[in-house]
């Protein structure tokens, strides 16, 4: 009441702080940034915004307009019509079914009045949670919050209650028709866990993992694998009230079909070791579920884009509360496989060996030295160039310099044979 726009701007500027106001889907906030000595007069500021605001038509006529010229943009975004429909889906029906920052529809029906009203029900002190943070004690911080909200009176009234969190969810597709855009955006959105539940930490690991940062599987898989988009990534937001996740990307309109709407069978299309197909309608795993059987783990060989073979451990999984599905986790284990068909082969050919030498005569000895001994037990353990070189702290082609010189001692054409005749002469 005391303060127009103009004056809060220029009063925090010359003090080198920053008042900013902000909204959610259950929350408003009021967040002050200021150095320690200054922080009592920046306070100060902030109580008389949060207790006193005028609302003046000219300047919230200025914000609506700002805002509806801002969505006038998103809305001819693939990206930013997306994230305007989700919850209009996801929480239909309930007092979060709808944009939280407005819509050209919304917006010009807000009235002063409206808002006076709302702020004198929500913006209260029983209704409010004061953080601060910095070098400052309890007592300095207690002092400052008296001094600056002491006096802010509780109303009489109660608090207003919460909304109905959403309920009955109906899965559907939805496909918007956006003309003459180049690109399409692809999301996949459900509703999720919420603040209060026991797996909150859980899963913002698995969404961590799954999409956030460069990274992350999404990416792996539809940038950079594939270069179907120039980023994918995820979101978990659970809220008092509800969560949700989702998944988003955006790609060339004619990418968007190699991105949503492939089964897992055709994306994964898993082999044997004996190179028969194990992806395919008759899924070890939706036959597990179906017969409400245990679900077990399997490793596949799969392709990667460039046809490079890969192994990969599948383990399944039946998220709890949700509609009868598979999750699938993947865990590369080339190395793995690799290993244990390298000391298969070495068994085999230490086998083949074991029958002695034709003319009886002893090998010549052969003197390798600790550090190539090391590299050759390591080697007979199945360990790729790479792997000996993380595990000695040395470089990968120092290694193979190793290796050729154990090969040269041992009259060994290959790694393998190399290995064998160290098992035959008693080196290893």
């Amino acid at each position: 009441k005391t303060r127009g726009a103009v004056d809060i701007a220029r009063q925090t500027e010359a003090l080198g702080a920053n008042l900013s106001a902000g909204s959610a889907w259950e929350s408003s906030s009021l967040t002050l940034s200021v150095i320690a000595d200054k922080a009592p007069a920046a306070m100060a500021i902030m109580a008389d915004v949060a207790q006193n605001p005028t609302f003046k038509a000219d300047e919230l006529d200025r914000v609506r307009a700002e805002t509806l010229d801002s969505l006038s943009v998103s809305f001819q975004r693939p990206g930013g019509l997306t994230g305007f429909a989700t919850p209009t889906i996801l929480y239909a029906g309930s007092a979060y079914g709808h944009v939280a920052g407005g819509t050209p529809g919304s917006l010009p029906k807000i009235k002063r009045e409206d808002l006076v009203k709302t702020h004198a029900a929500a913006w209260r002190p029983d209704n409010a949670i004061l953080v601060l943070t910095g070098n400052l004690t309890p007592e300095a911080g207690f002092a400052l919050a008296e001094t600056a909200f002491g006096g802010w009176a509780k109303p009489t009234g109660a608090p207003p209650a919460k909304p109905a969190a959403p309920s009955g969810y109906t899965p559907r597709d939805l496909i918007i028709d956006l003309p003459g855009t180049g690109q399409a955006s692809v999301a996949l959105a459900k509703p999720a866990i919420t603040r209060a539940d026991p797996r909150y930490y859980s899963g913002l690991v698995a969404n961590t993992v799954l999409g956030v940062g460069f990274s992350s599987r999404l990416n792996q898989e539809i940038r950079i694998k594939r270069g179907l988009s120039y980023g994918a990534g995820s979101s978990l937001t659970p809220q008092g009230q509800f969560g949700g996740f989702a998944a988003r990307v955006q790609t060339k309109n004619e990418s968007a079909g190699e991105v949503v709407g492939r089964s897992c069978a055709q994306v994964i299309a898993g082999r044997d070791a004996r190179g028969r197909p194990v992806c395919n309608t008759l899924c070890p795993a939706l036959v597990a579920m179906q017969r409400r059987e245990p679900l077990g783990s399997m490793e596949l060989q799969v392709d990667r884009r460039g046809g490079t073979p890969l192994w990969i451990a599948v383990s399944s999984i039946i998220p709890p509360n949700a509609a009868p599905c598979v999750v699938h986790l993947l865990r590369d284990v080339t190395e793995e496989q690799h290993r244990r068909s390298f000391v298969q082969q070495v068994l085999q050919g230490a086998i083949a060996l074991s029958s002695g030498d034709p003319d009886g005569r002893p090998a010549a000895p052969v003197v390798l030295s600790p550090r190539q001994t090391t590299i050759l037990k390591l080697l007979a353990c199945g360990a790729s160039t790479r792997s000996i070189a993380r595990t000695l702290g040395i470089s990968p082609a120092t290694v193979r310099n190793h290796i050729q010189q154990i090969m040269v001692a041992l009259q060994a054409h290959s790694r393998l044979e190399a290995v064998v005749q160290a098992l035959q002469r008693r080196i290893l």
